[in-house]
């Protein structure tokens, strides 16, 4: 991982425009960004919360069709 950025849940919700219990969803059911786990603390890697943003960015809704915005168990992901 190296010397990268870590950010909080709040900032890394702040960033997502997302509510903190919406990360803390997505850590129990999947389908959101990577997380780290120190001790009890969750950090979020500034890369890896790009990265979540560019994997979901799409070029128009039909785009959305056949579950590429799907969670990991099939669910849809919500937007909030």
């Amino acid at each position: 991982m190296g010397a990268e950025t870590l950010l909080n849940e709040e900032q890394a919700a702040q960033r997502l425009n997302v509510a903190v219990k919406t990360l803390q969803k997505w850590r129990v059911v999947g389908g959101g960004p990577r997380f780290v786990k120190l001790g009890r603390c969750v950090r979020y890697s500034a890369v890896d919360l790009e990265d979540f943003i560019t994997a979901r960015t799409v070029p128009h809704t039909a785009a959305l069709i056949g579950g590429s915005m799907r969670g990991s168990k099939g669910r849809h992901v919500p937007h909030k």
